[in-house]
Parts: structure tokens; C-alpha cells; sequence
């Protein structure tokens, strides 16, 4: 932070909890400040895989939660290492719910992403709007085009109203393609790119990682499959 503090976030397993979400925080000499454990609903594997800073200090982490099955978790600490809130997402099945990534705007609303499993086990790409407050604004599911599922990876927002999520969807062949949406920050959409698929190699195409300037410009990145074995970087 600007403080030169350091946190790091992850899992630690628990006794008779199983991994739980775990958050520290150093000083600039490395000096334990803190630390945090969430061991959710059903004492099971609880396991962060994204965080993000405010500028205010606050902390928030978020990946997926024991609960019903896996559940969306989001959390928000203070610079202290206290809980502020605690937002769960249990979506249609009641099934796997995995969320990858998170990013909080200039007025505190997170914006967090990933895949929600539908009664059918098809992948539903999936952004969550939760206010400062940690009240949930609004949900985005989608199958992708073709109805055949998606997942995000990563999201980000610029200074203009856009939020933008990253990972892919699933075509009428079950090829992953790479897919960027941008959404409103009230959740309608305003456009989608898919990158074409190139056969005949293999179908795991994926989007890791986005970020937007202050133009309202998009930068993605990933992995194309050009063969079985092999992946190429993609930039885009």
C-alpha cells in the first residue's frame, strides 16, 4: 500500500476446518501486523484467489467458500485486519460456484467474477456488483452465445463507466474461445468479443488477465492452443 505494508492472501489449513481463507499483513520491514482467517459455513475448503486494495486502506479477497457446495465469497476488511461484511453467492444448482477475481471502483463497489453452474452443468460466465456496503446490486449470468457455457477470469473497470470481464466461452463445437464483455456499471451489456478459434487445435483458449486505460482502451491476455501440447501468449 502507500504505507510500503505488504499483504499476502491465500489458504491455510485450519484444525478440523480444512483449508480456510487467510490474509496477513506485514510492515515494510516484514513484520507481522496481522492476520486474518475465514473458515466458512461448512468448515471446508475455503480458498482466496484474488484481493485488491482501496485507497482508503480496506482489503478485500474473494474465491470460493464451502457452503451449500462452493459458493462465491467476497470479504472486506479494514486496515486493521477487522471483517467489515461478508457476501456469499449460492447460484441456480446449488452446485460449484467459483469466482476468480475481483476489483473495487473509486466509491467502494466490488465487482467480482468467475463461473456459476446452472441446473444442467452448464458453465455460466458471472459478474457480481456488491456496494460498499456489501449488498448485492446486481448478478450477470450467461451462457455465451451458444449456450454452451463460459467462465471469467479476470475483471476490470475504467474511469468512464465501463466494467470489463475476461475469460471464455464455449461455441457450438465445445472449443473454448477467448470472450471480453463490457458491461455497464448497472449490468446491462454493451458489447462482447470473441476471438476466433483456430482448428484444429485443441480447445482451451482462455483469457487470464484485463485491464482498461484511462481512454476506456482494453488489454487482454492469455493462452492460445496451437497444438495438444502447446499454448501461445496472446495479447489483444
Amino acid at each position: 500500500d502507500r504505507n510500503e505494508n505488504i499483504y499476502v492472501s491465500g489458504y491455510s489449513t485450519g484444525i478440523g476446518t480444512s483449508t480456510d481463507f487467510t490474509v496477513i499483513k506485514l510492515d515494510s520491514a516484514g513484520n507481522e501486523r496481522w492476520v486474518y482467517r475465514y473458515d466458512g459455513p461448512a468448515s471446508l475448503r475455503d480458498e482466496i484467489m484474488a484481493m485488491a486494495l482501496d485507497t482508503l486502506g480496506n482489503v478485500y479477497v474473494t474465491g470460493w467458500s464451502s457452503g451449500i457446495d462452493w459458493d462465491f465469497c467476497v470479504i472486506e476488511l479494514d486496515s486493521s485486519g477487522r471483517e467489515e461484511w461478508v457476501y456469499r453467492y449460492n447460484g441456480p444448482a446449488n452446485w460449484a460456484d467459483l469466482a476468480y477475481d475481483l476489483t473495487v471502483d473509486d466509491l467502494g463497489n466490488v465487482y467480482v467474477c468467475g463461473y456459476s453452474l446452472r441446473q444442467d452443468t452448464i458453465a455460466l460466465f458471472t459478474v457480481i456488483k456488491i456496494d460498499s456496503s456489501g449488498s448485492e446490486r446486481w448478478i450477470y449470468l450467461t451462457p455465451g452465445p451458444s449456450n454452451k457455457g463460459g467462465a471469467a477470469s479476470s475483471i476490470t473497470f475504467d474511469k468512464l463507466g465501463g466494467v470489463y470481464a475476461c475469460g471464455n466461452f464455449q461455441n457450438a463445437s465445445y472449443l473454448k474461445q477467448i470472450a471480453v464483455l463490457k458491461l455497464k456499471t448497472s449490468g446491462e451489456t454493451l458489447w462482447t468479443y470473441i476471438h476466433p478459434h483456430v482448428p484444429p487445435s485443441p480447445n482451451y483458449d482462455n483469457a487470464r488477465d484485463i485491464t482498461a486505460d484511462v481512454a476506456g482502451n482494453v488489454y487482454v491476455t492469455g493462452q492460445i492452443a496451437v497444438s495438444q501440447w502447446n499454448d501461445d501468449i496472446v495479447v489483444l
